[in-house]
């Protein structure tokens, strides 16, 4: 039956369009077999009219079938619409068989399978009409006598119970499409989302090695350096070329595996080590305005955690920490550790942030803002920082105090790079296992 019901569908069919061919095509199939049977049966028991009814209602099914097969489907819903009306009027009002039950079967199956709200108003009309016409004017001269009561009854009964499935039937059909649509709603949205945050990255991390060779090339222009120092900075320049490329080529690789969906890389990073990385591509940024940084962090603590993803939060927090630090100011970056996790903290001193609207900053992305000497904001936000550190089991936590600084802390679970440092808490042996 399963196979049999799918005559006819097309791959590229909408969802409700594959149900409404299923509907069709259960109907005709359902209804043949009981059509040839009560052919035979009417012929055995002389209504020979009522048996060629009955025969042609089953040779109008097989016919559905096969404009389903070739995919006519408006031409099959129309023929088993229009003769179910024509064929089920005629015998109910020669016979009383209870045909005029079947005759609300068909308006509610074409309410279901057609959408035109004209051509339903129509087919209502004509269905309404004919079903009052056949209790106004009842027929008393038959071709042949009357089906038997209990036959009557059959027919009757078989007709609620069809009106009933089918109803059933397409409203679970039309509350699954529902569902389909809220999801693909959903996609849609997080893929926007999505889009936003990588294009939020972008700009943020090709901001950086953008300013950085433009102040160089700004210094160039207004001639203010001599012969001497002219290698070192075509040098720098040429650095600060390469790194742009390199940050371009890992933004590109990075946004590619989110729009893939390829699932988050976990290895075990060196804190030291990635921050003194970013710390180079930021060097100009934090020395125009006379900014020390005093960096105390273990080179043996390493976080699991995907490369890229914790990068892009160091970058993040450490490029606000500078914009938002007065100048002549001090940044620290350490690190501590408790029995369970390893903890980053990058405490500047600065415009902080009011903690009344830190429960904001975690619902939407950042708007754009200004630093201490006009420097744009990042635009990425504290959310997109705390997606990320979640997604490999980390967290973000804040202290600040308006106009006097910030201390943000990074959360990862403890491991430790070297087996035989690692403590003998079981559940810091847990993560030993992962760098066997």
């Amino acid at each position: 039956m399963q196979v049999l019901s799918r005559i006819g569908t097309r791959v590229d069919s909408s969802y409700l369009d594959r149900k409404r061919i299923y509907m069709v095509n259960i109907i005709a199939i359902i209804c043949v077999i009981p059509s040839f049977s009560f052919s035979v049966l009417n012929f055995i028991e002389d209504r020979f009219y009522l048996s060629l009814i009955n025969f042609l209602t089953g040779v109008t099914y097989i016919t559905v079938i096969l404009l389903q097969y070739y995919h006519q489907h408006q031409k099959a819903k129309a023929l088993l619409i229009g003769s179910s009306y024509i064929l089920f009027s005629i015998s109910r009002l020669f016979y009383r068989n209870g045909g005029e039950y079947f005759l609300v079967s068909t308006l509610i199956v074409s309410m279901l399978l057609y959408d035109n709200i004209r051509f339903l108003i129509f087919g209502s009309i004509i269905i309404i009409s004919t079903i009052l016409m056949i209790y106004a004017f009842p027929i008393t001269n038959y071709f042949n006598f009357p089906v038997p009561q209990e036959r009557a009854i059959y027919n009757i009964t078989s007709s609620l119970i069809f009106m009933v499935v089918a109803v059933v039937f397409f409203k679970h059909v039309m509350f699954h499409d529902k569902k389909q649509i809220e999801l693909q709603r959903l996609k849609l949205e997080e893929m926007n989302i999505e889009k936003e945050k990588i294009f939020s990255i972008i700009a943020h991390d090709m901001r950086a090695p953008l300013v950085n060779t433009s102040i160089i090339v700004d210094i160039f222009e207004e001639n203010t350096i001599n012969k001497k120092n002219m290698s070192d900075f075509i040098t720098q320049l040429k650095k600060q070329i390469n790194d742009q490329n390199k940050v371009l080529e890992s933004i590109l690789a990075w946004s590619s595996n989110r729009i893939k969906g390829v699932s988050s890389a976990l290895t075990n990073v060196s804190i030291y080590d990635l921050t003194t990385e970013i710390l180079k591509d930021f060097h100009i940024h934090y020395t125009r305005k006379r900014i020390n940084f005093n960096i105390n962090i273990d080179k043996e603590i390493f976080i699991l955690a995907d490369f890229e993803h914790l990068k892009i939060i160091l970058r993040n927090i450490i490029s606000n920490a500078i914009k938002f630090s007065y100048p002549d100011t001090q940044i620290k970056i350490y690190t501590t550790q408790d029995s369970k996790k390893s903890h980053v903290h990058i405490e500047d001193i600065g415009v902080g942030i009011d903690m009344s609207k830190f429960d904001a900053s975690f619902k939407r992305i950042k708007s754009r803002s200004l630093g201490t000497s006009n420097e744009p904001g990042s635009g990425i936000g504290l959310l997109f920082c705390k997606e990320l550190a979640e997604l490999n089991n980390g967290q973000i936590t804040i202290k600040s105090t308006p106009k006097k600084g910030s201390i943000f802390t990074l959360s990862f679970p403890l491991v430790y790079r070297k087996i035989d440092d690692a403590p003998t808490d079981d559940t810091i042996v847990q993560n030993k296992a992962l760098f066997v």
